[in-house]
């Protein structure tokens, strides 16, 4: 037995995430997701092709921690280079550049800072009134990342978040909050996204779903129902297997549903 924390535990994903040596949880199911449900609807979607094509099925085997295994891709083309294997802090996608990190505002929120373009970094500079930073040193590993760091996360603590906010709202750098679930759902983005989909339920009332992903252009998708409650269906499902309404009542007359 599993879960998602197993799976990313063994092919090595957590080893170098994080920093300071101690890995952490992602907090969202990469192997669940990422690893399992993503694969499983793609590989489903290739195989009714193929079906298609050449009229005949298969049998598709996925497992979660093989899929979570290829979230690697970036770091096996370094380690199969080097054999160097990965660490925590190491790299720009685990607290190892200034330019693509994490850090705290005057007044204990968080920004996140993912510059990692000249342009961007250049931008960034700029804007904070640090063009000393923009050197062409600022994304190659070694010591001078941390003193950058320090240097950046000093300057993030002498405002709020808000401040950061509105200082980089017009300033195309990679710069945003970090917000909390509450603030996401009520994003102007996600809400003109249609991520967030106010229903009705007929006992629990109105309340809000998740929105669908993916926007296609011809057969859009939309959340059109709630989850059932216990035995909503049941009529429906018997008639679609042949029986009748007179059948039914007989089947709840005698209590088999």
């Amino acid at each position: 037995a599993g879960h998602d924390i197993n799976y990313l535990a063994l092919n090595g994903v957590l080893s170098y995430c994080g920093r300071d040596g101690r890995p952490v949880a992602p907090g969202v199911q990469i192997a669940d997701i990422g690893g399992g449900a993503l694969y499983a609807a793609l590989s489903i979607v290739t195989a009714l092709f193929f079906r298609e094509r050449r009229g005949a099925g298969q049998f598709i085997d996925i497992g979660m921690a093989d899929g979570a295994f290829t979230w690697h891709c970036l770091r096996w083309g370094k380690y199969l280079a080097d054999s160097a294997v990965p660490q925590p802090g190491d790299d720009f996608l685990n607290h190892g550049y200034a330019c693509y990190d994490l850090y705290a505002t005057r007044d204990g929120r968080y920004m996140s800072l993912g510059a990692l373009e000249p342009q961007f970094w250049k931008e960034f500079c700029q804007t904070v009134g640090r063009p000393d930073w923009d050197r062409p040193t600022y994304f190659d590993p070694g010591p001078h990342q941390g003193q950058l760091q320090q240097e950046i996360a000093a300057l993030f603590r002498e405002r709020d978040q808000s401040d950061w906010i509105a200082l980089f709202a017009d300033h195309d750098c990679c710069c945003e909050p970090v917000l909390n679930l509450d603030e996401a759902m009520a994003d102007e983005q996600v809400r003109a996204r249609q991520m967030v989909v106010e229903m009705v339920h007929q006992s629990w009332g109105a309340y809000r779903q998740l929105g669908i992903a993916p926007k296609f252009s011809l057969t859009p998708g939309a959340i059109r129902t709630h989850a059932p409650e216990l035995g909503e269906h049941t009529n429906e499902v018997l008639e679609s297997h042949g029986y009748s309404p007179a059948d039914i009542e007989r089947l709840r007359a005698s209590g088999v549903v």
